[in-house]
């Protein structure tokens, strides 16, 4: 399977310029709800549950619609026939319910995707120094070289369960269970809590920690260390 990447122009609750992955070979896009997440999810009303997914076949990425009532869009064309998968190009640009949502598709390996690695190395080079960082679990909130920064509540239960472990693997059912503790004990084996929805929190607090993966670490299929 080819490794490819979504980066998001305009989507929330995912930042602009959120690089996500496409870990599997069938990814569904659309919007969560209490009983339902999907891959990749979006909290825009106009965005269907099942929206749309991507898919690895025949040697390539295909974009299909899943019968959404607002439509997809490839470089701003509607995908008219539900069902029929569109071929991914590298840079194609993926609409969901006219403009609510904007991706642009890019695969490893093809040259216009090199200049965009490489702007997100050169990018994320502050990185390497590592911030100090106070956590005030009381207070809900972090400081970060001196600046006071304020966290969610579930934020911070990932920060308290993280710090806990340091240098040990948390891993997605213990996230999960200190997070979501609403949603069951083994939530993420037990699909209540969905993968996206974990990316979506770490990114949150990758970026308001000023750290990069390579202090908050992804172990693929695992869960997650931190290393100070």
């Amino acid at each position: 399977m080819k490794s490819a990447y979504l980066l998001v122009e305009k989507g929330s609750p995912l930042d602009k310029g959120t690089k996500v992955l496409l870990p599997q070979e069938k990814i569904i896009l659309g919007r969560s709800t209490e009983k339902h997440c999907p891959d990749i999810s979006f909290d825009n009303f106009l965005i269907s549950r099942n929206h749309c997914c991507i898919t690895f076949i025949h040697d390539c990425w295909q974009l299909t619609d899943l019968s959404s009532k607002h439509g997809t869009f490839i470089n701003g064309k509607q995908l008219l026939q539900s069902g029929h998968s569109h071929r991914l190009m590298d840079g194609d640009r993926i609409g969901l319910a006219s403009g609510m949502v904007l991706l642009r598709f890019y695969q490893a390996g093809h040259e216009a995707t090199l200049d965009f690695y490489n702007s997100q190395k050169l990018s994320l080079k502050h990185e390497c120094v590592m911030p100090a960082i106070e956590f005030d679990q009381e207070r809900m909130e972090a400081k970060i070289n001196g600046v006071t920064v304020q966290l969610t509540l579930k934020e911070c239960q990932f920060l308290t369960a993280l710090f806990a472990r340091q240098g040990e693997l948390l891993t997605y059912d213990e996230m999960c269970n200190a997070v979501w503790p609403e949603r069951g004990s083994k939530a993420f084996s037990h699909h209540n809590v969905g993968l996206e929805e974990v990316n979506v929190l770490v990114y949150r607090v990758r970026k308001k920690l000023q750290v990069g993966a390579n202090v908050i670490k992804t172990i693929r299929g695992r869960g997650f260390i931190y290393e100070n």
